[in-house]
């Protein structure tokens, strides 16, 4: 992959993920200081059950539609299949938290007081409200059409701000229950956008083919078991400070984690290019163009990075008292701890898409279900022992394992070294000497 040929692909996809990152600014802004500690807690812990489950249709229907669909022209039949097969897990997932919502909460909440019970009730307004949208990024990433991508996320990310913005000038925002109601609102109106938008990817023949829908499940059904298993770490945290500590804890907890933000971005503008592009080349047999594409992203994230990484160890208490106005100033050390991810995330991200991307998905959720275990064993230790900074401490050092995994794990199919991915600061330094280049006038 050249990266110099994917500079204007690579700007929309980056202002794309850069949504997110001022949705979240507006969300501290908006939000988190504006409703009190346990009705955003109890947003959270709902919240959180949303993600998980949004991110396992996702990997069972959407990330074999982006590997299928970027590899042929004809993929009607695999658009029939995977916007099926999500819906199906939305409506199951739905069913499921409206019959099991008692047995649910006492596991996630055993302290609620009723706010988290509420907000459940909402859940699969929640789900289908954002299904196409989710549906049809997915599928235009199968043909790079990042532009567009980038309008559907801003209607979702900025209308939603605007609603909370122009309600809260009215005085009608007050608690978690009306931030639910707004997000459903953004959700709909980017999702009536994606109608829109996807019309030219949609207008093939879409036909039923029990072939295509076999590939989709064969496939699915392990980047279903890797994602539970990293959807359930990613989030376990919130429910263990939910069980140990109170929602109030969460509150503290998830207004130190917004920093994280800005890891996720780079994770998603790296799916956008990584699974298509690695599940080319392999099938392709270019190997060591997937290597020297792995150094240059790793590389060339952790420097991207290594400013976040110096705020966030090392000014985390301005930080903090800047952005909350000294509501959660004794959230600062769970921000120091966060800080290392920044060392860490460029590693899983780059080697995470690729083991996506070249199909071996199944092997590598064996190690995912033994990462669980001992992930799931120091968070529940560390949070009993210490708390909000115990879930940080167990968070941080089980993505460390994971990402030592993935990499023991690429080196079956080629050699990757630190050193090797050192080396290619110099290609950074050209990259952007390069674009600057292209930029002026």
């Amino acid at each position: 992959m050249q990266f110099g040929r994917h500079i204007g692909k690579g700007l929309w996809a980056f202002a794309d993920k850069a949504l997110p990152a001022f949705y979240g600014i507006g969300f501290i802004l908006l939000v988190i200081r504006v409703l009190p500690e346990g009705e955003y807690g109890a947003f959270v812990v709902v919240q959180s059950l949303y993600m998980i489950i949004a991110a396992l249709g996702g990997a069972l229907a959407l990330q074999p539609l982006t590997k299928f669909g970027a590899e042929t022209k004809e993929n009607g039949a695999y658009i029939v299949a995977g916007l099926g097969m999500i819906t199906a897990f939305f409506a199951a997932a739905s069913l499921l938290t409206f019959v099991g919502g008692p047995l649910l909460l006492s596991l996630v909440s055993p302290h609620d007081d009723g706010k988290v019970a509420s907000l459940l009730r909402y859940m699969p307004l929640l789900l289908f409200s954002g299904l196409y949208r989710t549906f049809a990024v997915s599928l235009l990433q199968t043909t790079y059409a990042v532009a567009r991508i980038f309008w559907i996320d801003a209607v979702y990310f900025l209308g939603t701000l605007g609603l909370i913005a122009g309600m809260g000038a009215l005085g009608r925002f007050t608690s978690a229950s009306d931030l639910v109601v707004l997000i459903i609102a953004g959700q709909t109106a980017s999702t009536l956008l994606a109608l829109v938008l996807s019309r030219r990817e949609m207008s093939v023949r879409l036909t039923f083919s029990r072939q295509a829908l076999a590939a989709m499940w064969h496939f699915g059904k392990y980047t279903f078991g890797g994602s539970s298993v990293y959807s359930v770490f990613s989030q376990m945290d919130i429910f263990f400070i939910s069980s140990f500590v109170g929602v109030a804890g969460v509150a503290v907890y998830s207004a130190s984690k917004i920093f994280t933000r800005i890891f996720d971005m780079l994770a998603q503008v790296a799916q956008m290019f990584l699974i298509p592009f690695s599940s080319k080349a392999y099938k392709e047999g270019a190997i060591e163009k997937m290597r020297i594409t792995a150094e240059k992203a790793i590389c060339f994230s952790t420097l991207l990075l290594l400013p976040v990484f110096l705020a966030m160890v090392f000014l985390p208490g301005p930080m903090m008292h800047l952005l909350y106005k000294g509501k959660y100033d004794h959230g600062a050390i769970i921000v120091q701890i966060f800080g290392f991810l920044a060392l860490v995330n460029p590693w899983n991200v780059v080697l995470s898409n690729y083991i996506v991307g070249i199909g071996k998905a199944r092997e590598t959720f064996y190690y995912a279900l033994l990462f669980l275990a001992l992930a799931g064993l120091s968070m529940y230790f560390l949070t009993s022992w210490f708390g909000v900074a115990g879930a940080a401490l167990g968070y941080v050092g089980s993505f460390a394992a994971i990402s030592l995994l993935f990499f023991l794990f690429i080196q079956r199919f080629f050699r990757l070294t630190l050193a090797s991915v050192a080396g290619r600061v110099a290609d950074f330094w050209m990259f952007v000497r390069q674009s600057l280049g292209r930029v002026r006038p």
